[in-house]
């Protein structure tokens, strides 16, 4: 039997990965640049399986879909496809869970500690021919031992966080309602109210859905301490960036760090962009050649596993 295997969306990675192990499961690779629903049921028609970046994966999507039995996404969170329209299609959705735990965690460390040493006021202050203490007189960089790190989410990724900021000398508290308490071994469990308002620096790694969306926002800010570093390698939903600029412009938050946005990419007139105390990256975190060979040869298993009429390992729902 010959399988049609659609690629909805890329980001320019190689795909020789993805080819081989579908031309041995006797499939075609179709790859596509897909950014909306439309032009996603525009290829996905007749496809047997998708493998799917960030294109979304709707209802509408789903339903026009005749022959799929899997859609197989490229990484952690699943946010950009309708689980539950695909689970009652009898389609299987399927992620990578342990995609990237190294690369996304060393990703936040690199964030805290370039905002907490001011790297890249130091770093402008040079190339503009200035050699001083001077020009952090009044914001000097500050040191990590003895700080507050608060994890709002405790997954794999925030895990490993735990475990290297520990080694730097931080004190870590996390909040996840989702995780039993035996979780909580090596770091003291909290209510997001009390990590929010005790962390020196903030850290989200939440996935993105209904309860999570906003989840930092207004009323928590105006809890934090004074001069707090948020950090977000999560999804940029999770925290309502109108109120963490008005947080910036109170002073409330000493900077901000990030990989992701509400909106990707972000329209150069946010006013994030303006502020000299934050730093961006292009959703990232994840990358290293380690890891992009990972996920592939995992999406392709999923995708294997689905087609030979079995459970994929990697599930994240049951079908109906």
């Amino acid at each position: 039997m010959s399988y049609t295997i659609v690629k909805t969306d890329g980001d320019g990675r190689p795909t020789d990965v993805e080819r081989e192990c579908i031309a041995a499961m006797g499939g075609l690779l179709e790859e596509h640049d897909c950014r909306t629903p439309d032009q996603v049921r525009a290829v996905s028609a007749e496809a047997d399986a998708l493998l799917v970046l960030v294109a979304p994966i709707t209802a509408d999507v789903i339903r026009d879909m005749t022959k799929c039995r899997v859609i197989a996404r490229y990484g952690i969170g699943v946010d950009n496809v309708d689980v539950t329209a695909a689970a009652q299609a009898g389609i299987w959705v399927t992620n990578v869970p342990d995609f990237c735990v190294e690369e996304a965690s060393d990703h936040t460390l690199a964030l805290v500690l370039a905002l907490s040493r001011r790297l890249l006021t130091l770093d402008k202050s040079v190339r503009s021919g200035t050699w001083n203490t001077g020009i952090v007189a009044g914001n000097p960089p500050s040191v990590l031992r003895g700080k507050v790190l608060g994890l709002v989410g405790f997954g794999s990724i925030a895990r490993l966080v735990a475990k290297k900021a520990s080694a730097l000398g931080m004190s870590v508290k996390a909040f996840d309602p989702h995780l039993p308490e035996e979780t909580f071994v090596e770091v003291a469990r909290a209510s997001l109210e009390e990590i929010v308002g005790t962390a020196d620096v903030l850290s989200l790694h939440l996935p993105l859905n209904d309860e999570t969306r906003h989840i930092i926002s207004g009323p928590l800010f105006s809890i934090m301490k004074p001069g707090v570093l948020i950090i977000n390698t999560a999804r940029g939903g999770v925290l309502r960036e109108a109120d963490l600029v008005s947080a910036m412009n109170q002073d409330i938050v000493g900077g901000f760090a990030t990989d992701v946005m509400e909106l990707e990419p972000p329209d150069l007139s946010n006013p994030l962009l303006q502020f000299d105390n934050t730093i961006f990256t292009p959703h990232l975190a994840w990358c290293s050649p380690e890891s992009m060979d990972y996920v592939a040869h995992q999406v392709c298993e999923n995708v294997a596993a689905a087609l030979r009429g079995e459970r994929p390992q990697n599930a994240v729902a049951d079908i109906e």
